[in-house]
């Protein structure tokens, strides 16, 4: 329960600076991708083999239960990090827009994290013309890629069996059918 409340009361001091929220957004966007990781590999495994068991590792009580990410390290390191940045905004030790770009520089330095966002970074990052996060088939593709060549160890594990295959095909497929109708 600490991290949650943790997270809510980073959200409501990220809230009075925009480029704190959006260095402190991405933050949380991170851990949501990785969690799914997670979660989309061990419900591609089920329905793989049926087999209930290929469920039962989300409920082993993962290290940093609550977090977004709950079984990745440099994701509780990333996200405490990132919580002192945001502290010291709220004591009054760090100007925000300064607490904002080392959260940025923090995301950058994580090898686990950097990749999930080149579909493009909001007016506070490297290229302010891009002010949304548009996720296509490309993007989507360049991140497969990068799972099953060079992602850390802490990535790859999500990916061993591979369901990233059945997202991209339904994905597709999806978007195939929207282009004909």
């Amino acid at each position: 329960m600490d991290h949650n409340d943790d997270f809510v009361s980073c959200c409501y001091t990220a809230f009075s600076d925009f480029r704190l929220w959006d260095a402190f957004h991405r933050l949380w966007a991170v851990g949501t991708i990785l969690g799914q990781f997670r979660l989309v590999q061990a419900h591609a495994r089920f329905r793989a083999s049926r087999d209930e068991g290929d469920l039962d590792h989300l409920d082993n009580n993962p290290p940093y239960l609550g977090y977004l990410c709950a079984d990745m390290e440099g994701y509780y390191q990333l996200f405490n990090d990132a919580k002192a940045e945001i502290e010291a905004v709220s004591a009054g030790r760090k100007p925000a827009e300064e607490a904002a770009a080392r959260i940025h520089a923090l995301i950058n330095e994580r090898e686990f994290a950097r990749p999930m966002f080149g579909f493009g970074y909001c007016i506070t990052g490297a290229k302010p013309q891009l002010n949304n996060s548009k996720y296509s088939l490309l993007p989507a593709l360049k991140l497969l890629h990068w799972t099953q060549t060079s992602a850390p160890a802490e990535v790859k594990k999500y990916f061993d069996y591979n369901p990233m295959f059945a997202l991209l095909k339904a994905y597709v497929t999806t978007r195939i059918g929207l282009a004909l109708k």
